[in-house]
């Protein structure tokens, strides 16, 4: 049996970029933010390391008002 994981941000963050970091059994990642009519592009860059490293790149177009999420672009970046 493996340890679980669960992380939160709640209320939302203000910063210039995160890591965040989490094992194969982890179950899950969220960030809250309450819902206005403000909306944005996320970046958000996910790495696995194996035998070298892949890197993938996604902007994400996030409205909280209407929960409406799409990911406008995603490339493997070196």
């Amino acid at each position: 049996m493996t340890n679980t994981a669960k992380g939160q941000i709640l209320g939302g963050a203000v910063l210039s970029s995160i890591s965040v970091s989490a094992s194969s059994s982890a179950d899950e990642f969220a960030i809250k933010v309450e819902p206005s009519d403000l909306h944005g592009a996320i970046q958000l860059d996910s790495v696995a390391d194996r035998d070298g490293t892949t890197t993938v790149r996604s902007i994400v177009d996030y409205r909280p008002s209407t929960s409406y999420t799409a990911v406008t672009s995603w490339r493997v970046v070196e």
